[in-house]
């Protein structure tokens, strides 16, 4: 998968301090849903613990992120209940 970072996105999960490193990583090793308006939803830990929701669109092999930010406590909550305990999926 190849990530297409512009300034506007990279900003945009900058004011909610996520870094597209990070992102990157929960889009490629998190559990992933659909979104609305051909959206995709990709949710789960870093490599470092961090739970992130983040919200790209896919067209082929290019990913655009739209959006990133922390998971609330609700949501990881959730995401422990469904997927288990442990940082990251196998």
């Amino acid at each position: 998968m190849e990530f297409r970072w512009i300034e506007w996105n990279v900003q945009h999960i900058a004011q909610h301090g996520v870094e597209p490193e990070e992102a990157e990583e929960v889009v490629l090793t998190g559990v992933t849903m659909k979104g609305r308006e051909d959206t995709l939803i990709a949710t789960g830990p870093t490599s470092e613990g961090r739970f992130l929701f983040v919200v790209y669109k896919k067209d082929g092999n290019q990913v655009f992120v739209i959006t990133a930010r922390n998971m609330t406590e609700k949501e990881k909550r959730s995401w422990r209940k469904r997927y288990g305990k442990k940082k990251r999926r196998p």
